[in-house]
């Protein structure tokens, strides 16, 4: 006779979590409708909006935590009460926003409620895997309005003085830049966020993926930013340029989105490239 070895397998743990997390995600869902309504609006205004990479946000997260379902699934997921903390908090943070109808506050209350519900009904080791996933939504909720004008302050000053640098006649009145055969404003549109923001979740996300060591993690995302502000302004610059040389006549004086994620693409993909060549995985491969 042989001895029968008995395997735990933790996956027959999953099913009741999983049933119930999906019932008080649709119920979270149905309760902050307004909210889920409106973060579905700004994420599919792909030509001008700030945040219209949300659903990529949104879907990446969704797949890192799938790529990570059997480390995930090795843990036997349980109830953490010390959660529901964190779940009153931020259903009270909805129901005052609800009375004086700030919406933006409501948003930053439902990304709450779906971490404590995950963290709730998963439990500390399981949630601790994925916690990551869950913080990188937060580059998805118009939550970073007040970064706009320290951009667009800080992008007109740079436009200008390389304006003044290339020999050409401008002078700055506010936002305005005045040439001899026009003006541009740069507008709060004008500012960069989208560019910040992605750039900034993309280091992040580089950070997660890539490195383990926090200098690194924080050099990352430091260039990553630099990246991102550089291309707004070599963008609003290469555009009042074109504006000056062409009297105005040129197209991407009254169409140059498509310039600026250009623009970013290409000083953003060194960055990848690097990032991923260098990272501390690549490292202890070598090593072994």
């Amino acid at each position: 006779m042989r001895p029968i070895q008995t395997v735990n397998y933790p996956n027959r743990y999953w099913h009741l979590p999983l049933v119930y997390l999906c019932i008080a995600y649709m119920a979270t869902f149905y309760i902050y409708s307004e909210c889920t309504l409106h973060l579905l609006e700004l994420w599919t205004d792909w030509p001008t909006g700030e945040y219209s990479h949300g659903l990529l946000v949104l879907f990446v997260s969704i797949y890192l935590i799938w790529e990570q379902r059997k480390s995930i699934t090795t843990e036997i997921p349980s109830t953490n009460y010390y959660a529901l903390i964190l779940l009153i908090f931020s259903h009270s943070m909805w129901f005052s926003a609800t009375l004086v109808d700030v919406l933006l506050i409501q948003i930053l209350s439902l990304l709450f409620t779906l971490t404590a519900i995950s963290w709730a009904l998963l439990g500390t080791p399981v949630f601790r895997l994925i916690f990551y996933q869950f913080f990188l939504l937060i580059f998805a909720l118009p939550v970073w309005l007040p970064l706009q004008y320290p951009l667009q302050t800080l992008t007109t000053h740079v436009v200008h003085f390389f304006l003044s640098v290339a020999e050409i006649p401008v002078y700055k009145s506010g936002y305005f830049l005045n040439l001899p055969n026009g003006a541009f404003e740069v507008a709060p549109g004008c500012s960069g966020l989208r560019y910040f923001l992605v750039a900034l979740y993309i280091g992040c996300l580089l950070a997660f993926i890539y490195y383990r060591s926090n200098i690194k993690r924080v050099i990352v995302l430091a260039v990553a930013v630099l990246l991102a502000v550089t291309a707004n302004i070599l963008r609003v610059f290469t555009v009042v340029v074109f504006g000056y040389l062409t009297d105005m006549q040129h197209h991407l004086v009254h169409s140059h989105q498509n310039l600026g994620w250009f623009i970013f693409a290409i000083i953003i993909t060194p960055l990848i490239y690097i990032a991923s060549r260098y990272s501390d995985m690549q490292n202890r491969h070598d090593d072994a």
